[in-house]
């Protein structure tokens, strides 16, 4: 895969079985105040209808790209690790968030932490 756009955020979100809350968790954070971002789902096997429902997203969103995981499962430790790796070799970003998929965040959650971050990092 080559490298994915070039975003001032990343959001990287690990998925497995997780119909019930993706679809709030998706409108989330694709309602961001700030809108600069990527977010990259790695699925780790769900059998679920958690895969559609990422076609979905990504198919009506360009700055959402899902991976699928092609070996056996490994849970989220796993799956947030080859998460990461993946960041690393192929987007490039100023800040990377992590999501697990049921969480449900505020439309300025990216926007107030890059201002903490900034406040404590001068």
């Amino acid at each position: 895969m080559e490298q994915i756009k070039r975003a001032s955020v990343a959001v990287l979100m690990a998925t497995y079985n997780g119909e019930k809350y993706l679809e709030k968790q998706m409108e989330s954070i694709l309602r961001q105040s700030w809108d600069d971002l990527v977010v990259v789902i790695r699925d780790d096997g769900s059998t679920d209808l958690t895969l559609s429902i990422l076609k979905r997203f990504s198919d009506i969103d360009s700055r959402i790209v899902v991976l699928k995981n092609t070996n056996s499962k490994h849970g989220a430790y796993l799956n947030f690790w080859n998460l990461l790796s993946f960041a690393k070799e192929n987007i490039e970003a100023d800040y990377y968030f992590l999501s697990d998929q049921d969480d449900i965040w505020k439309t300025d959650k990216i926007t107030e932490s890059i201002e903490k971050i900034k406040q404590y990092s001068e």
